[in-house]
C-alpha cells in the first residue's frame, strides 16, 4: 500500500513538472483567446450593432499543440470574425490598403471571406434586418426561413448542453462518493479506541470486511492507472519525436512550396508577356477597322457640315420670319389693348345714351305738362277774349246810345279797371307762351344735335372696327401661309431625321460586323493558345516584327487622322461660336416662352440622364488615365533612382577593382575561401533567378546576406591567425560580391521595370485609343443631342405659336359673342327708338296742329323740317342696321374660318407631339458607350468605392 501511494503524494517527477509548465502555458493561451473572442463579440454587438449567429470559436481546440482539422476550422472562424471587424472599424482604409498590396488571388479570397461576414445573415445578423417593414416580401420570407433554421439549431445545442451537464453532474457525484469511501477507513481507525469491545467486534466484522474489499479494489485501480500513465508518457515522448520529425518535413515542404510558388510566378510573368503580345496582335485588325471607321466619320462630318450650312440658312430665314411674327404680335397686342379701351368707351357711351334717354323721357313728361298748361291758358285767353269782345260790343253799343245815364257811367267806371287788368294779364300770358315755345324748340334742337353727334361717333367707330376686322383677316391669312411654310419645313426635317436614322442603322451594322470580327479573332487566338508555347513564341516574334512595322504605319495614319480631327474640331469650334451668337439672339425672344418650356423640360430629363451617364463614363476614363500617368511617373522616378544607385555602385566597383589589383598576391593564398565564396555565389545566383517580384527579391536577398554573414563570421573565427591585410581583402571581396549581386539584382529589376513601363505604355496607348473612341462617340451623341434640342426648340416654338393662335381665336370668339350681344341690344334699342320716334312724330303733329290752330304757324314748313329730320334719322338708322349686319356676317365668316384653322392646328399639334415622343424614344434607346474593363477587386478596395463590397 505504501508503494502504491508513494508516487502521487510524493515529489513530482520531471515529466510531471514539464506537464505542469505545458498546462500553464496552455491555460494562458486559452485565456488570451477567450479574451479576444469576448472582445470581438462585444465589438460586434455594442459598436456595430450586429449579432454574431455563427458558433463562436472554441479556444480549447484552437490551442491544441499539434494542430488538427477541428482546430484549423476554429482558427478559420476566428480569422473570419477578425476580418469582418477590421473591415468595418474606423481604420478600415489602412486595412484595405494593406489588403490591396497582396496578390490578386489572395485579395479575391479575402473579399469572399469578408462577404461571408457582411452579406451573409447565417453568420452575422445586421441591424438593418431587424426592421421587417424595410424588407421586400421575398427577403422577408427568406429571413423567416433562416430564423426557423436558427431556432432549430439552438434547440439542438440546448439539448446537447443539457445532456453534457447531466453527464458532468453524474461524474462529479461519482467522484464525491469515491472520495467519501476513501475517507471512511481513516475515520474508522480514529474512532476505534473510544468504543466498547462488543461494539468494536460488531463494527470490525461488518465494516472492515466491506472496506477491505473496497481498498483492494481501489489499489488495483491505482496500479492500473499508474501503468496507463507510464504508457501514456512513453507514447507522449514518441509523439513529440514524431512531431519534431514532422515539423522538419513541414519546413522542407514549405521551402519546396516557396520554390514552386516562385516558379509559378515566373510562369505567370511569361504568360502575361504572351497575353500582351496577343493583345498587340489583336490590336492590328482593330486599328485597321478604326481607320475605316474614322474615314467614314470624316465623310459624315463633311456631310454634316454641308447640312449645317443648309440649316444655318434655314435658321436665318426662320429668324426673319420670327421677327416679322413678333412685330405682328406686338401690333395685334396693341390693337387688342386699343379694343379694350374702345369697349370701355362704348360702355361709357351706352351709359350716357341711357342717361339721355332718361332725360328725353323727363323732357317728354315736362312737354306734356306744358302742353296741358298751354291748353288751359289758351282756353283762359279765349274766354278772356270773348269777354273783352262782348264788353267792347257793349261799350260801342253804349257809346252809340245818346242817352247816358249815371248808372252806366258808374258801371263803366267799375268795369274799366277790370278790363285793363285782364288785358295786362292776357299780354303777360302771351309773352310766357312765346318764351315757352322758344325754350322748347331750342331744347329739342339741342337734343337732336347731340343725338346726331353721337350717331356720327358710333358710325366712325363702326368703320374703324370694320377696318380692324379686315386687317385681322389679312393677318390670319398670312399666318396660314406661314403655317403651310412651317409644315413644309417640318416635312424636310422629317426627311433629315429619316436620313440620320438610316446612318445610325448603318453604324450599328458596322458595329455588329466589328463585334463578329473580334469574336472570330478571339476564337483564333484561343485556338492558338492551345498550341505549344514554343510555337506561339516563334509565331509571336514574327508577328511582333510585323506589328512593329504596322504600328509605324498606323501611327503615321493616326497622325494624319489627328491633324484632320484637329481641323474638324476647329471648324466645329467656329460653328459653335456662330451658333452661340445666334443662340444669344434667340435668348432675348425665348425669355417670354420660358413658362411654356418648363413643361417640356421634364421630357428632356431622359436625354440629360443619358448625357450624365456618358459624362460619368468619361470622368471614370479620365480618372483611370490620370492614375496610369501617376503610376508611370512613379515608375520613372524609381528607375531614375535605380540608375543613380547603379552609377554609384559602378564607381564603388571600380574602386574595389583598384583595391583588388593591389591585393592579388594575398588572394592566391585564399583560394579555399574563394571556392567557398563561389559556391555561395552559385547559390546566390540560383536564388536570384528564382526571384522576380521586387518585394520578394529584397526579402530573400536580405535573408541570404544574413546567412552569408553568419557563415563569414564562422570562417573568420576559424581564420583568426590570418593577417589583418587578409581580413581587409576578405571584407573588400565580400563587399564586392555583394555589390555585384546587387548590381545584377538592380539590372534585372531595371529590366523588369522597363518591361513594366512598356506594358504601362501599351496600356496607356490602349486607354488613349479607347478614350478617343469614346470621345468620338460622345461627340456624335452631343451632335445628335444638339440636333434633337434644335428640333425640340422648333417644336416648342411651333407649339407656342399654336397656343397664341388658339388664344387669339378664343379672344376673337369672345369678341364675336360680345359683338353679337351688342348687335342684339342695338337692334332692340333701334326698335325702341323707332317706336319713340313714331310717338314723338305723333306728338309733334299734335303740337303743330294745336299751334297752328292757336297761333297760325306755317304747317307745310314745319312738316318739311320734320320730314327732313325723319329722313336723316331713318337714313342713319338704315346705315347703322346695314353696318351691323355686315359686321355680324364678317364675324360669323371669321369664326367659321378660325374654327377650321384651329382644327387644322390641333391636328398639326398632335402630329408634332407624336414626333417629339418618337425622338425621345430614339434618344432613350441610343446605344451608350461600352463600360471600361475594370479589375474586379479594385471596385472593392479603391477609396470611395467601398460600397461595392
Amino acid at each position: 500500500e505504501s508503494e502504491v501511494f508513494e508516487h502521487p503524494l510524493g515529489s513530482p517527477s520531471p515529466h510531471e513538472s514539464i506537464h505542469q509548465f505545458d498546462v500553464k502555458e496552455f491555460a494562458s493561451k486559452v485565456q488570451k483567446f477567450e479574451d479576444l473572442i469576448r472582445s470581438l463579440k462585444y465589438y460586434y454587438e455594442e459598436v456595430l450593432g450586429q449579432m454574431v449567429i455563427i458558433k463562436l470559436p472554441n479556444s480549447l481546440l484552437i490551442c491544441e499543440d499539434p494542430p488538427t482539422k477541428d482546430s484549423l476550422v476554429e482558427m478559420d472562424r476566428l480569422l473570419l470574425l477578425i476580418l469582418g471587424a477590421a473591415v468595418q472599424c474606423s481604420q478600415k482604409e489602412t486595412v484595405i490598403q494593406c489588403i490591396k498590396n497582396l496578390p490578386v488571388a489572395v485579395q479575391e479570397a479575402i473579399v469572399i471571406k469578408i462577404k461571408e461576414v457582411t452579406d451573409n445573415p447565417t453568420n452575422v445578423w445586421t441591424s438593418e434586418l431587424n426592421d421587417p417593414s424595410s424588407l421586400v416580401p421575398n427577403q422577408r420570407d427568406l429571413m423567416y426561413v433562416l430564423l426557423v433554421s436558427h431556432v432549430k439549431k439552438l434547440v439542438k445545442e440546448r439539448d446537447e448542453f443539457a445532456r453534457q451537464m447531466v453527464g458532468l453532474s453524474a461524474s462529479a457525484k461519482v467522484k464525491k462518493l469515491r472520495s467519501e469511501c476513501e475517507r471512511g477507513p481513516e475515520e474508522g481507525d480514529g474512532r476505534g479506541g473510544g468504543g466498547s469491545s462488543g461494539n468494536r467486534s460488531m463494527l470490525m466484522t461488518s465494516e472492515m470486511t466491506h472496506k477491505a474489499l473496497e481498498i483492494f479494489e481501489y489499489k488495483a485501480k491505482i496500479r492500473k492507472l499508474n501503468q496507463e500513465l507510464n504508457d501514456k508518457n512513453e507514447s507522449l515522448a514518441e509523439a513529440s519525436e514524431d512531431n519534431q520529425t514532422k515539423t522538419h518535413q513541414i519546413r522542407k515542404l514549405k521551402q519546396e512550396n516557396l520554390q514552386l510558388v516562385q516558379e509559378a510566378r515566373n510562369y505567370k510573368c511569361h504568360q502575361d508577356e504572351l497575353d500582351i503580345l496577343q493583345e498587340r496582335a489583336a490590336k492590328v485588325d482593330k486599328l485597321e477597322a478604326d481607320i475605316l471607321v474614322y474615314k467614314d466619320k470624316a465623310n459624315q462630318l463633311e456631310y454634316c457640315k454641308s447640312r449645317f450650312e443648309d440649316y444655318k440658312e434655314d435658321n436665318r430665314i426662320l429668324t426673319e420670319a420670327k421677327v416679322m411674327l413678333v412685330e405682328q404680335l406686338e401690333q395685334a397686342r396693341t390693337r387688342c389693348s386699343k379694343i379694350f379701351s374702345l369697349e370701355s368707351e362704348m360702355l361709357q357711351y351706352k351709359s350716357e345714351i341711357n342717361n339721355l334717354n332718361m332725360v328725353i323721357e323727363n323732357d317728354k313728361i315736362k312737354i306734356n305738362d306744358l302742353i296741358e298748361e298751354n291748353m288751359s291758358l289758351s282756353l283762359n285767353t279765349k274766354n278772356s277774349l270773348s269777354e273783352s269782345q262782348s264788353l267792347l260790343i257793349e261799350l260801342q253799343s253804349l257809346k252809340n246810345l245818346d242817352t247816358d245815364s249815371n248808372v252806366l257811367a258808374e258801371q263803366l267806371g267799375k268795369d274799366l279797371p277790370k278790363i285793363h287788368r285782364l288785358e295786362i294779364e292776357n299780354q303777360h300770358l302771351k309773352t310766357e307762351l312765346e318764351k315757352l315755345q322758344v325754350e322748347g324748340f331750342h331744347a329739342l334742337s339741342g337734343k337732336i344735335l347731340d343725338l346726331e353727334k353721337e350717331n356720327k361717333k358710333y358710325s366712325l367707330e363702326v368703320t374703324h372696327l370694320k377696318e380692324r376686322i379686315n386687317r385681322e383677316t389679312d393677318e390670319c391669312e398670312k399666318l396660314e401661309k406661314e403655317l403651310v411654310h412651317m409644315k413644309d419645313k417640318c416635312k424636310q426635317h422629317k426627311g433629315v431625321i429619316g436620313g440620320l436614322k438610316e446612318s445610325e442603322e448603318q453604324i450599328r451594322i458596322e458595329k455588329d460586323t466589328e463585334v463578329e470580327s473580334l469574336k472570330s479573332q478571339i476564337s483564333c487566338l484561343r485556338k492558338r493558345q492551345e498550341q505549344s508555347q514554343n510555337e506561339q513564341i516563334n509565331l509571336l516574334t514574327e508577328e511582333n516584327q510585323k506589328l512593329t512595322k504596322d504600328m509605324t504605319e498606323i501611327r503615321r495614319k493616326t497622325a494624319t487622322l489627328e491633324s484632320e480631327k484637329k481641323r474638324i474640331q476647329n471648324d466645329l469650334d467656329t460653328l459653335k461660336e456662330d451658333f452661340s451668337l445666334e443662340s444669344d439672339n434667340y435668348k432675348s425672344t425665348i425669355k417670354s416662352l420660358t413658362n411654356e418650356v418648363n413643361t417640356l423640360k421634364e421630357k428632356t430629363l431622359s436625354l440629360e440622364i443619358s448625357k450624365e451617364g456618358l459624362d460619368s463614363a468619361q470622368e471614370n476614363l479620365h480618372l483611370k488615365y490620370s492614375n496610369s500617368r501617376m503610376e508611370i511617373n512613379t515608375l520613372m522616378e524609381e528607375a531614375r533612382k535605380k540608375d543613380s544607385e547603379i552609377s554609384s555602385i559602378l564607381r564603388e566597383r571600380n574602386e574595389f577593382k583598384a583595391y583588388r589589383s593591389k591585393y592579388d598576391e594575398v588572394s592566391k593564398s585564399l583560394e579555399e575561401m574563394n571556392s567557398k565564396h563561389k559556391s555561395l555565389e552559385t547559390e546566390f545566383n540560383r536564388t536570384q533567378r528564382q526571384v522576380q517580384n521586387l518585394k520578394n527579391k529584397v526579402i530573400e536577398v536580405e535573408s541570404l546576406s544574413s546567412e552569408v554573414e553568419q557563415e563569414n563570421k564562422k570562417l573568420t573565427k576559424q581564420n583568426h591567425n590570418l593577417k589583418e591585410t587578409a581580413n581587409k581583402v576578405e571584407k573588400l571581396e565580400k563587399d564586392n560580391i555583394k555589390h555585384e549581386a546587387d548590381y545584377d539584382l538592380i539590372k534585372r529589376i531595371n529590366e523588369s521595370l522597363t518591361k513594366e513601363v512598356e506594358r504601362a505604355k501599351d496600356g496607356i496607348e490602349l486607354r488613349d485609343v479607347t478614350i478617343e473612341e469614346q470621345n468620338s462617340k460622345f461627340s456624335n451623341l452631343e451632335r445628335e443631342n444638339d440636333k434633337l434640342n434644335l428640333e425640340l426648340r422648333e417644336l416648342q416654338e411651333k407649339s407656342s405659336k399654336l397656343k397664341e393662335i388658339e388664344e387669339e381665336t378664343r379672344n376673337l370668339n369672345q369678341k364675336a359673342v360680345f359683338a353679337t350681344k351688342t348687335c342684339i341690344t342695338l337692334r332692340e334699342k333701334l326698335v325702341k327708338e323707332k317706336v319713340m320716334t313714331e310717338n314723338l312724330a305723333q306728338e309733334i303733329d299734335f303740337i303743330n296742329d294745336s299751334l297752328i290752330r292757336r297761333f297760325g304757324f306755317d304747317k307745310e314748313a314745319l312738316k318739311s323740317n320734320e320730314n327732313i329730320d325723319l329722313s336723316v334719322s331713318n337714313e342713319r338708322v338704315e346705315n347703322l342696321e346695314g353696318s351691323l349686319n355686315t359686321l355680324l356676317e364678317n364675324r360669323n365668316r371669321k369664326n367659321i374660318f378660325l374654327e377650321n384653322k384651329v382644327k387644322e392646328l390641333s391636328e398639326i399639334k398632335h402630329v408634332l407631339q407624336n414626333e417629339i415622343e418618337l425622338l425621345q424614344i430614339k434618344v432613350m434607346f441610343t446605344p451608350s458607350p461600352p463600360p471600361p474593363i475594370v479589375n474586379p477587386f479594385s471596385y472593392i478596395f479603391y477609396p470611395g468605392r467601398w460600397r461595392g463590397c
